[in-house]
């Protein structure tokens, strides 16, 4: 049979040209699924972004907040401490406010949640720039780091809170007569003339102060969309 016959009667140039529709339209979704799929991860990476940011500042008010809280302790026990033999001079009000002051003990919780959710995300090798996830793994230690020093310093205050419950006598009732009491106490002077509760307060200041660097870097890289908006 010539070659024209079966061309003829076979016609593969209708089987080449359906063909090459199926692979078209193959090629065609398999780009289109990884173009949409691409733009998914890349939304998905941007929005855990944000949400770090957000945790990371959180965590930043709540360590800030904690140095201030330590602050004040430090300077109302040392007040009461200098005029431990005037309390009585004092406004009642301000001993009201003061009493209980070498007793708090306020450990703040922090988050690492969303950090959690970025190292498992797929989203995360959208990522180029290897900067951003070694900043962002940088402030979640420094997060960290803070816990532990607020919670040495906490500890260390609960030290001599035991002291004092044993150097003094707790059948005081009222306000003057157990401040002096405690106040008189071996342990409140010990804890006034360590600098380790200070040098506690000034490590957080220092980790505070580079977790704020690293939310600037990123929200310089990626604006919250608030800021976007303006």
């Amino acid at each position: 049979m010539a070659f024209r016959e079966i061309w003829k009667k076979y016609r593969p140039g209708n089987y080449l040209r359906e063909l090459s529709v199926v692979i078209l339209g193959i090629f065609i979704t398999l780009t289109a699924t990884n173009y949409f799929s691409g733009q998914s991860r890349k939304k998905e990476y941007r929005q855990l972004i944000e949400m770090v940011q957000d945790e990371l500042r959180a965590n930043k008010r709540a360590i800030d907040n904690s140095i201030s809280t330590m602050e004040i302790q430090l300077d109302k026990i040392s007040f009461l401490y200098r005029h431990r033999d005037n309390l009585a001079v004092i406004p009642a009000d301000t001993l009201e406010k003061y009493q209980y002051v070498f007793y708090w003990l306020e450990v703040p919780k922090f988050t690492d949640h969303t950090l959690e959710v970025l190292k498992y995300s797929s989203a995360i090798h959208y990522n180029k720039d290897i900067r951003i996830i070694r900043d962002i793994m940088e402030a979640y230690d420094n997060v960290g780091m803070c816990e532990t020093y607020i919670g040495m310093f906490y500890d260390s205050k609960q030290e001599y809170i035991d002291r004092i419950v044993l150097e003094t006598d707790r059948m005081a009732t009222a306000i003057v007569g157990k401040l002096q009491a405690e106040y008189s106490s071996r342990a409140v002077v010990d804890f006034l003339n360590t600098t380790y509760p200070s040098d506690l307060i000034e490590e957080c200041r220092v980790c505070s102060a580079k977790i704020g660097e690293i939310i600037g870097r990123l929200e310089k890289k990626y604006p919250p969309k608030k800021l976007r908006r303006r």
